[in-house]
């Protein structure tokens, strides 16, 4: 089977144009499926590759307690 290129894809599947950040994250997990000759992934390898790219969760919202809360 012949590799999707970008322009291949967008051939085969109109109106599938991809952004930027999402053409790099697809090249990054062919790139990982074909290194590692896997068809699926499992949700920790997505991870893996998300983190591979620099994407971390931010940091969670610090709440103030509110004044009851110190009764």
């Amino acid at each position: 089977m012949p590799k999707l290129t970008p322009a291949r894809y967008e051939e085969n599947f109109p109106g599938s144009e991809f952004s930027d950040e999402e053409r790099e994250f697809l090249v990054a997990v062919d790139r990982y499926r074909t290194n590692n000759r896997r068809t699926f992934l499992t949700m920790s390898e997505v991870l893996r590759i998300f983190k591979t790219l620099g994407y971390s969760r931010p940091p969670a919202p610090t709440v103030a307690p509110k004044s009851e809360d110190f009764r």
